[in-house]
C-alpha cells in the first residue's frame, strides 16, 4: 500500500568563506531548520508513528573546505569544484536531537571540440546517529529527495553538453547512486539507483552565464522527473 505524507521545511543557513590561497577557501557554516511530516490520513499517520518519523527541529555548526577554479560559475567550461563540509547538530544550537552529517562534493569540467563540455559530479553524504528523517538521500535527477534513505549515500553522474549553435546546447547524462551502511550494501541491487536523461538549453546571456534549461530524467521503479530551471544542474 502506498504511504502518503506531507512535509514542510523551513530553515536559516549562513556560511562564511575566506580565501586562504589561490582557489582554496576555508570557513564555517550554521544551520537551523524546522522539519515536519504528517500523514495524509489516519492510517498514513499511524504508519509514520510506527516508523518513528515525526519531524524535528535541528540546529548545528560545521567547518567548510572549498575549492573553485571554474571559469564561469553558472555555465562552466573548465575547472573543478570540491566542497568538503560537516554539520554537528546539537541541542545547544536549538535542535531536538544530536547527530552529525559529513559531505564531500566534487564537480569537474572539461572543454573539448567546438564548445562542447564533459562534466562529472561525484557526491557523498555520511550520517552518524541521525534520526530517520535526516538520513542520507539519493541525489540524482529522476528521484525525489527523501524518498530513498540510508545511513550513507554516494553517487556519480556524467554529463555531455553538446553545443550545436551559438545559443543552443543539449545534454545527455547518466549516473548511479548507492545507499549503504548498517543493513544496506551496494552489492544489493535494491540499494542501487541508476538514472539516465537528456535536455535542451538556451543561452540567454553568454557572458553572464544565464541559461534556460529543460531536462527529463528517468530512474528505476517508475521514477522520473521533468526539470525547468535556470542554469545547468551542476
Amino acid at each position: 500500500m502506498p504511504l502518503r505524507s506531507d512535509s514542510d521545511l523551513s530553515m536559516i543557513v549562513a556560511r562564511y568563506l575566506r580565501r586562504v590561497t589561490g582557489d582554496w577557501f576555508l570557513g564555517a557554516q550554521f544551520l537551523n531548520a524546522n522539519f515536519s511530516m504528517t500523514g495524509q490520513d489516519p492510517f498514513d499517520q499511524q504508519v509514520l508513528d510506527v516508523l518513528g518519523m515525526h519531524g524535528f527541529t535541528s540546529g548545528g555548526i560545521g567547518a567548510v573546505a572549498y575549492h573553485d577554479s571554474r571559469d564561469v560559475e553558472t555555465m562552466p567550461t573548465r575547472g573543478w569544484v570540491l566542497n568538503l563540509n560537516n554539520m554537528a547538530f546539537r541541542s545547544a544550537f536549538g535542535g531536538d536531537k544530536d547527530f552529525d552529517t559529513y559531505r564531500a562534493d566534487y564537480k569537474g569540467y572539461w572543454s573539448h571540440g567546438a564548445g562542447h563540455v564533459f562534466a562529472v559530479r561525484q557526491y557523498n553524504q555520511w550520517t552518524v546517529d541521525a534520526p530517520p528523517e535526516a538520513l542520507a538521500t539519493v541525489r540524482l535527477r529522476g528521484y525525489k529527495q527523501g524518498q530513498y534513505l540510508g545511513k550513507y549515500m554516494s553517487s556519480i553522474e556524467a554529463e555531455e553538453r553538446y553545443r550545436w549553435s551559438e545559443r543552443w546546447t543539449s545534454t545527455l547524462f547518466a549516473g548511479i547512486a548507492c545507499l549503504y551502511g548498517g543493513h544496506q550494501d551496494c552489492n544489493d541491487r535494491d540499494n542501487a539507483f541508476p538514472n539516465v536523461g537528456a535536455g535542451v538549453q538556451y543561452v540567454i546571456k553568454r557572458r553572464e552565464g544565464i541559461v534556460a534549461n529543460l531536462e527529463y530524467a528517468t530512474g528505476k521503479a517508475g521514477n522520473y522527473g521533468l526539470y525547468l530551471k535556470m542554469g545547468y544542474s551542476f
